[in-house]
């Protein structure tokens, strides 16, 4: 691919990001961007009884600053990027939150804390705007992953590409115009972030990237709201996110039906309060205590 024809499909997701509207979803897209909102706060809620996340809300708390959003289950309110941030660790430290299942991508985990912490910072948000933006951001995360040419938990570079979703969400219930999209796309680029080995090693850092995520996401968008600029070509640029650090993607999921399917009618909530790759061996588990070890191979 060309940086000519790279710098018009950082374009036309701009554009599409800008111009999405509530009546563009599928009955399906609506429905989980729904389930997803109810799940991630679940989560969200979950994650409070986990002891780690105490340092995170701690040191946010000892920041403090504009009491613009909440923490979920506390009685604590922060700067909006700073709960978002507090809020993104809450809906991953439990590996409970929504999946796709042909990929190891969290869509909503970012997402949903951002669009939390945006509504209450400017008063309320509609619900319309509010399920869009984050079916918008289910979508693209997906067609991201999708378009990655080697397997993350393969690769270790764990999902560089997911700031984009979240930053695109923020966009949408900014109403940035396509230039400032596209800066604030580019400048989430700036901040893209993910490493794998943290989950080998079953360390905290890994649900904090997603509270990380949340926070530069939303500050990227806040930024391109006031003027700020960020790389033009973020995606297919010689220096570009898929030159960089991704190449040879596979182009079809970053074109095919955008804007005309969303892709968060795939989602996957889980059955189980475990990772989602965990689950077949549950399942085979359930089915030898359902049926007996004599009959596990019917």
């Amino acid at each position: 691919m060309t940086e000519d024809q790279g710098q018009g499909l950082s374009r036309r997701l701009a554009e599409h990001v800008a111009g999405v509207r509530f009546e563009d979803l599928g009955a399906g897209a609506v429905d989980n961007a729904k389930r997803a909102t109810l799940d991630t706060i679940g989560a969200m809620l979950a994650g409070t009884s986990v002891p780690a996340v105490g340092a995170v809300i701690e040191l946010a708390a000892g920041w403090g600053g504009k009491a613009e959003a909440r923490v979920v289950g506390q009685d604590l309110r922060l700067p909006a990027p700073l709960a978002a941030w507090c809020n993104g660790v809450l809906a991953r430290v439990l590996e409970i939150d929504d999946c796709i299942d042909d990929q190891p991508v969290h869509p909503s985990a970012s997402a949903v804390p951002l669009l939390l912490a945006l509504a209450e910072a400017r008063g309320g948000l509609p619900g319309r705007d509010f399920i869009t933006a984050l079916a918008l951001a289910q979508d693209l995360i997906i067609r991201l992953g999708r378009a990655t040419r080697v397997n993350a938990m393969i690769s270790g570079r764990y999902n560089l590409f997911k700031i984009f979703g979240p930053t695109a969400a923020a966009a949408r219930v900014l109403g940035l115009d396509v230039e400032q999209t596209q800066h604030a796309l580019g400048i989430a680029y700036a901040s893209v972030q993910g490493e794998g080995q943290s989950a080998l090693d079953g360390a905290f850092a890994l649900p904090l990237q997603q509270g990380n995520v949340a926070q530069a996401a939303l500050v990227a968008a806040l930024l391109a709201e006031r003027g700020s600029t960020g790389s033009e070509d973020f995606l297919f640029g010689r220096m570009g996110f898929f030159n960089a650090f991704e190449p040879d993607p596979i182009m079809a999921p970053l074109t095919e039906g955008l804007g005309e399917y969303f892709l968060g009618e795939e989602l996957s909530v889980k059955p189980y309060s475990a990772c989602r790759c965990c689950h077949p061996a549950l399942e085979l588990i359930q089915r030898i205590h359902l049926t007996g070890f004599e009959n596990k191979y019917p």
